[in-house]
């Protein structure tokens, strides 16, 4: 398959609540995207030129939605397909007092593979002696607003860091601009001066790896 770049805007909302989120998602236009489990592995690249890289691999299985006209209904489709994506960090802003900015990344997706070769994919990258950086198992339901704004419900089953403890639901938005990103954040609802403990926001710009500590530590 050729390869496909995009540029990816992000923020995440910790501990939503999925009946009232999907509401307010759904009542802004959202439709469903795609439903079912991923199998997500991080890998760190410091042998490529440059910044080090990340090298995500993903293993989709469930259901994807299809609409096939403007009344909105959908034919559905079983996918199980694993996912190899470069991402780039790109340079972000500066947190505006209280609002985060949002993290700016280029992924570049290389390669689909039919089946679930994420095992066989990952000892060839330990192989090569690229790291593993984050593991996780997950459910996810997505939602997609006007083709601009994507909106993922992340259940977390297993991590690396935690093992099988299951996390509260956390919703990820990713838009292709900053401005985008928050007016979205800010039409579900959602404020970003809330905190779930001191220093660590409710709408947050931080790596699944600080996530995971921070859990980790309210055990």
């Amino acid at each position: 398959m050729e390869s496909i770049i995009t540029l990816e805007s992000e923020l995440r909302v910790l501990e939503v609540d999925p009946k009232i989120i999907v509401e307010k998602i759904t009542s802004l236009g959202g439709k469903k995207l795609f439903d079912g489990v991923l199998d997500t592995r991080l890998f760190i690249s410091n042998a490529l030129e440059g910044e080090p890289r990340k090298i995500r691999l993903r293993h989709y299985k469930g259901l994807y939605y299809i609409y096939i006209n403007a009344t909105g209904s959908a034919i559905t489709k079983t996918v199980d397909y694993t996912e190899r994506v470069v991402k780039t960090k790109l340079p972000r802003q500066e947190d505006n007092g209280n609002v985060p900015a949002p993290r700016r990344y280029s992924e570049k997706i290389e390669c689909i593979y039919h089946g679930n070769s994420i095992d066989e994919l990952s000892r060839e990258y330990r192989a090569l002696g690229i790291d593993e950086h984050t593991r996780d198992m997950r459910n996810r339901t997505s939602y997609i607003l006007e083709s601009l704004v994507r909106f993922d419900l992340d259940e977390f089953t297993v991590t690396r860091e935690l093992g099988q403890r299951a996390l509260p639901l956390m919703l990820e938005v990713e838009t292709p601009d900053d401005s985008i990103t928050r007016d979205a954040i800010q039409k579900l609802g959602f404020s970003f001066d809330e905190e779930l403990s001191p220093g660590f926001k409710k709408v947050n710009n931080f790596t699944l790896r600080q996530i995971f500590d921070y859990y980790s530590r309210q055990s």
